[in-house]
């Protein structure tokens, strides 16, 4: 029996020095958890200039003139207006009318009937007398007409006489005899021309209302693209500016570039929210437009995901100094400032938590956020130093930066392919068409959000929207 009780004994004083060595040698810690915030985003997206090349056929432009101008085309039927000038005319379309554009000018030949009555009428003592002569023709007028597009918008011109071309010499109607009055006629067209010329710029300055096109082009475009259904991307563009290089014409074209200066972004999903920004701003001339472009993409890794790739690194590795081991049982992140808080739960010699403060930094040669400047967190070092002077000393450290640095280049490669998939000829309306190509990508920024790490990529390259007119 007392041999029996002697073994009891020892068994339960061994119990008992194990328990108290496992209690006495494994520390419990509570840091104060840091506070979670994050800054302002300071981030400002990069504005570039979007090119819209408008080429126009003059023979195009001829059509549209002839098909809007038909018939009689001027009518004076009174001898009284004009300050009593004793002169009627009546003018119709007889040919097409024709078109060129040299530099800033226009000049056209307009081929007319021509009806012209003219004569005199004076009343002496009560009586009138009166003589009007009839005069049939057909000639081709020449203008040229100057333009400017004004920083409001609007279209001055100048026109002036280029002279005219008798198609058919006109005869005066006498009875049943025709008599020939070119020289007559002449004289008559040649005081009516400043007339027609003053008309002409009060026709194109009604006509070539540009502003209405532009302010419609400007509303337009601050709606977001839907570039892609299947992908579900969104081009949003929020216009600033707008330039414009002079209008030349060669070869039966007209030629000009509109750039508008915005900031392009692209988004995923849903379609994003635009407010519409109505004011045109004035009109800037540029000689030559810049036809490099960048699109603001960006790209981000949440902390959810961050908190899965490293557990998949971490957890159930142990870290041994001397006679300590801990063990990794949980990870999670979160933002305070600009610097990424990794809490890690502990177990073994040192059991709770502990705070690592570090910078993620972008290296763009492998598309990889790394996190720099690891290091215990102020009141996790404190804290260390009292209690656990060797995790503190040790190389816990340097065993957990490696895992913390993850992979973009996956991502940053695929919104790449989407966004220039997108840029690939995508005719947004009938008659105009997104095209680009990307060159090039350059991160610009990095900043912690409340849920992310975003990443700010700048897509370099060229865009183009085409006006097919």
């Amino acid at each position: 029996m007392f041999v029996f009780n002697l073994f009891k004994m020892r068994a339960l004083l061994l119990i008992v020095a194990v328990t108290a060595i496992s209690f006495f040698g494994c520390n419990t810690i509570k840091p104060e958890k840091p506070l979670e915030s994050y800054q302002k985003e300071s981030f400002k997206p990069v504005s570039s200039t979007v090119n819209l090349p408008i080429e126009a056929d003059i023979k195009q432009i001829e059509n549209m003139v002839n098909n809007q101008i038909k018939g009689l085309i001027y009518n004076d039927d009174s001898f009284d207006n004009n300050d009593h000038d004793n002169l009627m005319v009546k003018a119709w379309k007889k040919e097409d009318i024709s078109i060129t554009l040299s530099g800033n000018q226009l000049n056209y030949r307009i081929p007319l009937k021509l009806w012209v009555k003219a004569g005199f009428k004076v009343t002496k003592l009560g009586v009138t007398l009166s003589n009007y002569k009839e005069i049939e023709g057909a000639i081709a007028l020449k203008f040229k007409t100057k333009f400017s597009i004004n920083k409001d918008w609007t279209v001055s011109t100048l026109t002036s006489a280029d002279g005219f071309d008798w198609i058919s010499s006109p005869v005066l109607k006498l009875g049943p005899v025709d008599v020939s009055v070119k020289t007559v006629a002449t004289a008559i067209l040649k005081s009516k021309q400043s007339v027609l010329c003053s008309e002409i710029d009060k026709q194109v300055a009604k006509n070539l209302d540009i502003k209405k096109y532009v302010q419609d082009a400007w509303n337009l475009m601050q709606k977001p693209i839907n570039a892609s259904d299947s992908l579900k991307l969104w081009i949003k563009l929020t216009p600033s500016e707008i330039m414009m290089t002079p209008i030349l014409g060669s070869n039966g074209k007209i030629k000009t570039t509109v750039g508008i200066k915005s900031i392009t972004e692209t988004f995923l999903g849903a379609q994003p929210s635009a407010e519409i920004n109505p004011n045109l701003p004035n009109l800037k001339v540029l000689n030559k437009m810049d036809d490099k472009f960048t699109i603001n993409l960006s790209n981000t890794i949440t902390y959810n995901r961050i908190e899965e790739l490293t557990k998949k690194q971490v957890l159930g590795q142990t870290y041994k100094q001397g006679k300590y081991v801990v063990q990794v049982n949980d990870i999670k992140v979160y933002g305070s400032n600009d610097k990424l808080i990794v809490a890690l739960d502990l177990l073994g010699s040192l059991k709770g938590k502990v705070y690592l403060s570090c910078k993620p930094v972008y290296v763009d040669s492998t598309m990889t956020i790394v996190m720099t400047d690891v290091d215990y967190e102020l009141k996790t070092k404190n804290v260390l130093i009292k209690s656990a002077d060797w995790l503190y000393h040790g190389g816990f450290l340097k065993m957990m930066t490696p895992y913390l640095k993850y992979s973009l280049k996956d991502k940053i490669e695929e919104s790449k392919e989407m966004v220039q998939k997108a840029l690939d000829n995508n005719q947004i309306t009938k008659n105009i068409t997104l095209k680009g190509n990307i060159d090039d990508l350059n991160i610009d920024n990095i900043y912690l959000t409340q849920d992310a790490i975003k990443v700010v990529v700048l897509a370099q390259g060229n865009l183009k929207i085409l006006v097919n007119m």
